[in-house]
């Protein structure tokens, strides 16, 4: 059985070189290369660290190899699925002449550009509500990660209704950033340049203590994104990254999920920081725990996968695109409709069913991956359902490449969008959030839209 095992995670790392070659090199804004990659870590590495300390994973009842073996087969066959999707229009005239016929009705947005006249005073405009928004937040209980401790701020009998507000106004400081890190791609002036360390850095220290791995990777991808797209491939930021994440982000804010929050802000900063820097005093057991936390706990989809084709339909019954389907519930304000199911407590319930957090437990939320998606709604023939993901994501690149070169609004956009579709999480919650960041970007950039002139 463990032969079998090590078999498929060799295949999960063959994808990438074979990937890696039909692309003719490493892209860092081409999102196949980006998912075989995150992929491998998701459904390889961790598999390894479970077959190699198996007693570490009992308690979720993972006693019998042959559970994981069957988890990480549906994987695999997902995606080849995807690979064979994605490369479909290169294989199949009636699948290249349908996704060049749907690129063309759509608008193309590389015929248009941002030309912003007082770049100076939007930006201020955009820092100064963003930055209420982000104060009030923190003050009517928003700010912190919902599984970061105990949350000691009590949220306002009405943050549901105008939370959505709040989120959005929060976005404004990070689209000044991309305003000004793509003026200085533009224009390679050391002022722009300057302005968008300070804002890079002031979006880092505003996330730190939220407990949110997602409010510092968001910044951090685009940034690199953006940079890989309009100069060439980052190396020495891209190893930074993460390096910075896997010795500093990652355990940094693990210890703010389990410590308890006095609401002080600056008072659990200075706590964290000091147990940070304890961890580090028997260097080889730390190394040894961080890596295990990213790669066997918080990266760990095969163990999700695994227990979705053990348990399912024992434990939740087959959704048959019920998941797909309350995407378009999720587009709906929830000033419009106030007793809208939540989309993100979806995760709860499933990680309390599947026994991944405590019955009780009503705040924490355990993703079921895309993948483990694909089987709770159609069983083994969600295999299937790998192909359509990855025609569709081969879709949305060749629409932003299509033209050869990116405008400066056309970068910004598919920036966001790599950034979502990478991620691996729900339908529902990819491309949900996906559409309400569009939109906020939309709004905004809306007056300074401006034609561009093809020869």
């Amino acid at each position: 059985m463990t032969f079998f095992i090590y078999l498929q995670v060799a295949l999960l790392a063959f994808y990438i070189i074979l990937i890696l070659f039909l692309e003719k090199g490493i892209k860092l804004f081409n999102p196949i290369i980006l998912i075989s990659i995150i992929y491998f870590i998701n459904f390889g590495v961790s598999t390894l660290y479970m077959i190699s300390m198996p007693e570490g994973f009992w308690k979720f009842d993972f006693y019998d190899l042959a559970i994981i073996n069957k988890g990480l087969l549906f994987s695999n066959l997902v995606f080849i699925f995807f690979i064979l999707g994605y490369y479909s229009p290169n294989y199949d005239k009636n699948i290249k002449s349908f996704v060049n016929n749907l690129i063309n009705k759509i608008p193309n947005i590389n015929n248009y550009t941002l030309e912003i006249k007082n770049l100076i005073l939007v930006l201020i405009i955009l820092l100064i509500f963003g930055w209420i928004a982000r104060m009030t937040s923190i003050m009517v209980g928003g700010y912190y990660h919902i599984e970061s401790g105990a949350n000691p701020i009590k949220q306002s009998e009405y943050y549901t209704s105008y939370s959505q507000y709040i989120t959005i106004g929060s976005m404004f400081p990070l689209i000044a950033l991309v305003l000004i890190f793509s003026e200085w791609l533009k224009n390679n002036k050391k002022g722009y340049l300057l302005l968008s360390i300070v804002s890079f850095l002031l979006e880092i220290l505003y996330a730190l203590p939220s407990g949110s791995k997602e409010r510092i990777l968001l910044p951090v991808s685009i940034i690199l994104f953006l940079y890989s797209l309009k100069k060439k491939f980052p190396v020495v930021p891209l190893i930074g990254s993460i390096l910075l994440f896997i010795f500093f982000v990652f355990p940094f804010v693990g210890i703010y999920r389990t410590v308890i929050l006095s609401g002080d802000m600056i008072k659990d900063f200075q706590v964290v920081s000091f147990l940070y820097i304890r961890l580090f005093e028997n260097i080889g057991l730390t190394l040894n725990n961080i890596f295990y936390y990213i790669f066997a706990d918080r990266f760990n989809y095969s163990i999700i996968v695994s227990s979705v084709v053990h348990k399912t339909p024992l434990v939740w019954d087959f959704k048959y695109g019920y998941t797909y389907a309350i995407f378009f519930i999720s587009l709906i304000p929830r000033i419009l409709w106030p007793g809208k199911p939540g989309i993100a407590t979806f995760g709860n319930q499933f990680g309390r069913d599947y026994g991944f957090i405590s019955p009780v437990d009503y705040s924490t939320s355990v993703g079921m991956s895309w993948v483990g998606e694909m089987f709770i709604n159609f069983g083994w023939f969600g295999i299937l359902t790998g192909f359509f993901y990855g025609l569709f994501y081969r879709t949305i690149y060749n629409y932003f490449m299509k033209d050869g070169k990116l405008t400066t609004l056309s970068a910004i956009f598919y920036v966001l969008t790599l950034y979502h579709i990478i991620r691996g999480s729900t339908f529902a919650l990819l491309f949900g959030g996906l559409l309400k960041i569009l939109f906020i970007f939309v709004l905004i950039s809306a007056p300074f839209l401006k034609k561009v002139k093809r020869t």
